[in-house]
Order: C-alpha cells, then sequence, then structure tokens
C-alpha cells in the first residue's frame, strides 16, 4: 500500500505516518527523528513544479492524506499576503495533489478537516474559510468517484492548535493528544465511514 501524507514531518501526520507500512512526506522541514520506512521529500507543496514532479517519481497512490495546514488567528480582515498563505497550503495544495495525482483503483483520498470547517466563525475567521472550502472540494471530488473521506477534527495537541497560545494560556486548554487523534483518523480510513465528525456542544467524536 502506497501511502502520501502532506506535512508530515511532525504532528498529527507525523503520528499518522507510523500507522502505515509505505509512506512517502511531503513537507518543507525534515522531521528531527526520521522515521525509517518513510521517504521524505522536502518541498514546497504549494509549488506546481515541485509536486508534479515528485508524484510522478512516487508512483500510484493507494492512500492521499492532505494534511498539511496553517493557522492564522483573527478575522477574514488579513492582509492579502496572509490570505494567499493560508489559501495555498490549506486549500489550493490539497487541490494541486489530487489533480496531479496518480491513484489506484481502490484509492482513498483523506481531507484533515476542522470542527471549524463545518460552519462559519468569526476568529480564526480565515482558517474557518478556507477549511469550509476544503470541504467542498472534498464534495466534488467525491462526485468523480472517488472514495474521499473527511476528519473533522477538534482541538487536538498539535502545531496549528498551539498558533496564537502562549504556553499558559494553552496549558489551560481540554485538547486531545496528537496519537489519540491519529488513532481516529487511521480508524476513518480503515471503516466504512465517510467522515469523522467533532460535536462541539458534546464534546464528542462520531462517524457518519
Amino acid at each position: 500500500m502506497n501511502v502520501l501524507i502532506t506535512g508530515g514531518a511532525q504532528g498529527l501526520g507525523y503520528e499518522l505516518s507510523k500507522q502505515f507500512d509505505t509512506v512517502h512526506v511531503l513537507d518543507v522541514a525534515l522531521p528531527k527523528k526520521p522515521l525509517a520506512h518513510v521517504t521524505y521529500h522536502q518541498i514546497d507543496i504549494t509549488n506546481d513544479t515541485s509536486v508534479r514532479e515528485v508524484l510522478e517519481e512516487i508512483g500510484a497512490l493507494d492512500i492521499l492524506i492532505h494534511n498539511a495546514a496553517v493557522m492564522l488567528r483573527g478575522t477574514m480582515r488579513c492582509s492579502p499576503e496572509e490570505f494567499d498563505r493560508v489559501w495555498n497550503i490549506n486549500v489550493r495544495a490539497a487541490w494541486m495533489l489530487t489533480r496531479h495525482a496518480s491513484l489506484s483503483s481502490n484509492a482513498v483520498l483523506v481531507m484533515i478537516n476542522s470542527r471549524h470547517g463545518l460552519q462559519a466563525v468569526v476568529d480564526p475567521g480565515m482558517y474557518s474559510f478556507t477549511k469550509q472550502c476544503l470541504s467542498v472540494l472534498a464534495s466534488h471530488v467525491r462526485a468523480l468517484g472517488y472514495c474521499v473521506k473527511e476528519a473533522f477534527l477538534g482541538p487536538f495537541d498539535g502545531g496549528v492548535s498551539r498558533t496564537g497560545y502562549d504556553a499558559d494560556a494553552y496549558a489551560q486548554r481540554d485538547v486531545l493528544s496528537v496519537v489519540d487523534a491519529s488513532l481516529l483518523v487511521h480508524k476513518l480510513i480503515i471503516s466504512p465511514a465517510q467522515k469523522l465528525v467533532f460535536d462541539n456542544e458534546k464534546k464528542k467524536y462520531f462517524f457518519e
């Protein structure tokens, strides 16, 4: 089984890469502790030429996990440069990878989304907007006949969740461990469910 994960040098992507035997990771950085069974490709996933070249090298994929994302706290009133950065990583990169990827007949595409992708929120406004757009992309790819799964995750101990918090404030948050988050996503991948959803009111996950 040939698996590709974006943003797999740390956090959720790193933990997810432990769940499979043959893994390719696309990331701008390399992990502090590389895993022996993982091939790391240090590239900018927003660069069309780099993405196309590495996907040709990797070959047909059985699982494609769009995990890479950046957080931007605050409202939609961000700068054009901030808009481009968040949009290009959170949405455009997923579209581009899906467009260029060679997928096996039973391939599974996984969109790592967020509870903020389920409805519009004022803060983080730009992040919420891009995650909603990622879900729209998932629907369109699914309409083409592909198996697409979406993980609408709640707070977990990763880089995205930590953005904008100092150490003391973050310590007060009730977050899932990144290992447990990765196990939930893996369960989604191997299950017949299409979505993993965090219920923000009940503070529980369910599959649908």
